[in-house]
């Protein structure tokens, strides 16, 4: 075989050799800095949502400065015949080559020197490689490593001589860290998983609970582990001001994912009704309920707008027939939503304009100041929690509890 087919860095790409620093476009690592960029980013937020806080203060979740990132992805290139970093590119920006991350997850970040160095003699494995995504957890116990490769001649996830090579590797990484490493192999319309392609993540919270979660490389998980602590902590505050334990009513929950914020609010409501789209994240969660003994929550397959139109309507008989749920089980007084980017749809946003209390967990800043002014007129901003799962960017997330008036 030739030599490894990997993508020539460009002239312009610049190596970064300061692992305490990193600048790219959209990222301006500077540890020293966080809480000034933090400070920044706060009162940018907290001008925007004035006229809906008032008073109120904001509530600040800062992240842990480094090592905050459970998941990352890079490109794979080389310079010369020998020298291999990982890659991160932004569209008409120069590329940056590193071989460290201090962003990621300190597993993620000892682990990815050492992968470059293991991988230089496997001519197999690095055949047609472009790119590589880490997924870990936060009490580092173990790593998914998925290779990811063009579609060329010489290139077979699946054969025998590439699976025997990764499970080496893996074995030989695994041992030389004290962290169990699986490896899955990927090109297009393959997925070679060696031993398994899901981490076991564990939560620990103020009041004693550790949370545990089946999180699947490829699908959606929180990825900043600390903030993720800090939200389910102020959903389960909200929660038990809300449902006092003589008079506790049920809870739907739209867009739920993994069941990440159910399987710590679950337990203060009677019943809960989660709603998600994803497959493969449906079956996360109603295992994600099991492994924490949840007993009261179920899991629907489907879109939060069809499902919402079908509530809104009264349907209760296409909803039985469908899901097989009575919702004249349900006693619904609050939900809670964590939509994609764009917000709300017209369907949902109708029908969670009808509860008690809104828990509104949002990535975008843009479309959560939009679906605040349509339930302004039914809802005040009872209050607010900006959360810096991204530091050192401009993205921006909040979680909001809106009251009925």
């Amino acid at each position: 075989m030739e030599d490894p087919d990997l993508e020539e860095a460009e002239g312009d790409a610049i190596i970064n050799n300061d692992t305490n620093h990193l600048k790219i476009d959209s990222i301006h690592f500077e540890p020293e800095n966080y809480e000034k960029f933090l400070k920044e980013k706060v009162q940018k937020h907290k001008k925007k949502f004035q006229n809906f806080l008032l008073e109120k203060d904001l509530e600040v979740a800062p992240s842990v400065p480094k090592h905050y990132r459970m998941r990352c992805r890079f490109a794979i290139v080389r310079r010369g015949k020998k020298d291999l970093f990982y890659a991160l590119y932004e569209k008409g920006r120069k590329g940056v080559l590193l071989r460290e991350f201090p962003l990621a997850s300190k597993p993620i970040c000892d682990l990815m020197p050492h992968l470059l160095h293991a991988l230089q003699p496997q001519i197999l494995l690095l055949h047609g490689l472009r790119a590589v995504h880490f997924l870990s957890t936060s009490h580092g116990e173990e790593i998914i490593v998925e290779l990811i490769y063009q579609t060329i001649k010489g290139v077979d996830v699946c054969g025998e001589e590439w699976t025997q090579d990764a499970r080496t590797l893996q074995h030989k990484l695994s041992k030389e860290s004290c962290t169990k490493i699986f490896f899955v192999g990927r090109s297009k319309g393959k997925k070679n998983i060696i031993e398994k392609d899901f981490v076991q993540e564990r939560l620990s919270l103020v009041d004693g609970r550790v949370i545990k979660y089946k999180q699947i490389l490829g699908s959606f998980s929180n990825p900043n582990a600390s903030i993720n602590i800090c939200t389910l902590e102020w959903l389960c505050r909200v929660s038990s001001a809300i449902s006092s334990p003589n008079s506790k009513r049920d809870l739907l929950e739209l867009y739920c994912g993994n069941a990440n914020h159910s399987c710590a609010l679950a337990g203060l409501f009677r019943q809960a009704l989660l709603v998600e789209i994803d497959a493969d994240l449906v079956d996360c969660a109603r295992a994600n309920l099991v492994e924490n003994q949840v007993q009261n929550a179920i899991v629907l397959k489907s879109p939060s707008q069809e499902c919402c139109r079908l509530i809104l309507k009264g349907d209760h008989r296409r909803l039985q027939k469908r899901f097989q749920v009575d919702l004249q089980d349900y006693d619904f007084s609050t939900v809670i939503v964590d939509p994609p980017r764009a917000g709300l749809d017209k369907e949902t946003l109708e029908l969670v304009a009808k509860y008690d209390n809104v828990l509104y967990v949002s990535c975008n800043p843009e479309s959560l100041y939009r679906d605040l002014q349509r339930l302004q007129a039914t809802h005040t901003l009872e209050s607010m929690i900006f959360l810096d799962h991204f530091p050192y960017t401009l993205h921006c997330e909040s979680a909001v509890f809106l009251c009925r008036m």
